[in-house]
Formats: structure tokens, sequence, C-alpha cells
């Protein structure tokens, strides 16, 4: 888990986005969108997440998964922020 978690927060580096520290089983970081925007195109691409942590609708909270399902998420993160 730390080494996808890794992989994670360098995603959010790569995309100077910020994000909370963790060391548990999911990462929570700004997207700059509405989440529901957000959800909605990852959903598209189809990745699911959670609700919404209200005040933080531009931030989402993503599960980390298997090696194979946390890659296929940030490549859709990556592409969807990268449009943003």
């Amino acid at each position: 888990m730390a080494r996808e978690r890794g992989k994670w927060f360098a995603l959010f580096r790569e995309l100077k986005l910020n994000s909370t520290p963790s060391s548990g089983n999911f990462v929570f970081f700004e997207t700059r969108i509405p989440h529901a925007e957000f959800s909605a195109a990852l959903l598209k691409g189809g990745v699911a997440i959670g609700r919404a942590f209200p005040p933080y609708d531009r931030w989402a909270r993503i599960s980390i998964g298997l090696p194979e399902e946390n890659a296929i998420a940030r490549s859709a993160v990556r592409q969807v922020l990268r449009g943003a």
C-alpha cells in the first residue's frame, strides 16, 4: 500500500496538486474543479470515486486499490486534470 500511495503522491507533485498526508488506504487531494464534474469525468473513464466532503467541494478522496486499478485511476485523473 505504501508503494502505491507513493505513486499517487508523485502524480500530485507532477500535476502540482495539494494533497493531505496519508498513511491509510486512501488519498485526498485538490482537483481544482467541482467534485461532481470531476467524479462524472472519471466515471466516463470507468473510475468511480466516493462522495464529496463539504466544504472541500474541489477535493477528492480515492481509495487505494490493486496496482493495476491504481494505474487506471491515476491515468484517468491525469487526463481529466490536464484538461481542467
